[in-house]
This record gives C-alpha cells, sequence and structure tokens, in this order.
C-alpha cells in the first residue's frame, strides 16, 4: 500500500506535516530534524493532530505509522504510537487498542508531563517501555533483578497489573506526584520515673472510675 505513493507526493505531505511542526521563522527554506544545537518548543496537541493528518493523507498511513513519520522529524517531543508505551501508561487496556487519533492524542496528554518531569526524549521514553514490555525474554536472574529496583522504588510510580511499573501517577497530575495521605505520629507510653513501675492506668480506670492510685514511694512502704 505504501509503496503506492508517488515520490513527490510524499515529499508533499510530509513537508506540511514538519511544517506544522516548526516553529515560526522567517525563512522559506524547507523546515529541518531537529538537531541538539537547536531545540524546538514542544508542539501544541492540536499541532501535532494537524501533522499527523497531513501525513496520514499518504496511502497506507495510518495514525501508527504517522506518529514514526513525526517522531523520526521530532524524536524529543512526539512519541511513536507503541503498543508497549500505550499500555505501559494505561494498562487496563488490554486488546482494546484501536490505534486511531484519539487514542494516540491521549498518550500525547500522558506523556508531555512525564518527558518534562524526567527531562528525557520521547524516543528514550519508547525505549524504557519497549524493554518493560518484554521482560519475559529476560532470563530468571534478569527478571528478578528488575522486579527488585521495582520494590525499591515503590511509592514512586503506580505499578500496572503484569507487575511493570508505569507512570500513571506523574501522567495524571502533571509529572509532580505528591504524596497527599498524612501520617498521625504514633504515641508512646510515658517512661516510669526512676523508682517506680508503671502502672496499668486504662485498667484502673476501667476498674474505678477513671481513679488511679500512685505506687507507694519506697519509704511508705511495709517492709
Amino acid at each position: 500500500m505504501v509503496r503506492k505513493n508517488d515520490a513527490s507526493a510524499i515529499q508533499i505531505q510530509t513537508s506540511l506535516a514538519f511544517a506544522k511542526l516548526s516553529p515560526p521563522s522567517p525563512s522559506k527554506s524547507m523546515p529541518t530534524p531537529r538537531s541538539a544545537f537547536t531545540p524546538r518548543p514542544r508542539p501544541s496537541a492540536t499541532t501535532v493532530a494537524e501533522a499527523l493528518d497531513a501525513v496520514c493523507k499518504l496511502t497506507g498511513i495510518g495514525p501508527a505509522t504517522g506518529t514514526l513519520i513525526l517522531n523520526v522529524f521530532d524524536p524529543v517531543h512526539i512519541p511513536f504510537f507503541q503498543d508497549e508505551m500505550f499500555v505501559w501508561f494505561f494498562p487496563n487496556v488490554g486488546d482494546k487498542l484501536k490505534y486511531t487519533l484519539k487514542e494516540y492524542l491521549r498518550l500525547l496528554e500522558a506523556a508531555a508531563p512525564v518527558l518534562e518531569k524526567l527531562n528525557v526524549r520521547a524516543v528514550e521514553l519508547e525505549q524504557v517501555a519497549y524493554v518493560l514490555g518484554h521482560v519475559d525474554v529476560l532470563d530468571a536472574a534478569e527478571r528478578q533483578a528488575l522486579t527488585d529496583v521495582f520494590k525499591e522504588c515503590e511509592g514512586d510510580t503506580g505499578t500496572s497489573q503484569d507487575g511493570n511499573r508505569g507512570p500513571d501517577r506523574a501522567a495524571e497530575d502533571g509529572g509532580d506526584a505528591k504524596d497527599t495521605t498524612t501520617s498521625t505520629p504514633r504515641r508512646e507510653p510515658p517512661p516510669a520515673d526512676k523508682g517506680r513501675k508503671r502502672v496499668a492506668r486504662e485498667k484502673d480506670e476501667d476498674d474505678k472510675g477513671g481513679e488511679t492510685r500512685a505506687p507507694k514511694r519506697r519509704s511508705q512502704r511495709k517492709k
């Protein structure tokens, strides 16, 4: 299907898509892929959708393959519509993934704050998701080592049903996971005074209507 596209059609549609992703510039030259020395601002979801629509006009190109083309142009901000990454963010999706634009925009929205918080490129996040999506190919020792790392980091991010740790919490609250639980300090029993024995106060209060007796000093005790 893809081979049915003329070279000129491919050039036109990809140029339109890349122009959407490029910041306004007085230069009329064709946009070039991002380099390490020319950082590009993060495009909005609307801009990404428009760029994706341009490449999807080519025969045989859908949202998944289209995002791969956009990812080649901007590997920093635009994640590839990857199965492993989508399941990592949304572990309950199961086999219901339809590879639609709506699903991709959902992934894009979830990944953006994680990329910003961790200061990593989208292509790097894909690599992590791919590894975690295929832990079954690891031998027992490697899989156990990975599981131990997950346990050490417990509480930082969510855990999916298959044991893979996903960035759900960071995605949900904008990449700034905060612990909203409050802990009440545990009350310890007061230390006994020197020369005195501890008194079972609660038991005395129940038996004698809340009245407690102080233990006698040594000088007052009968010999």
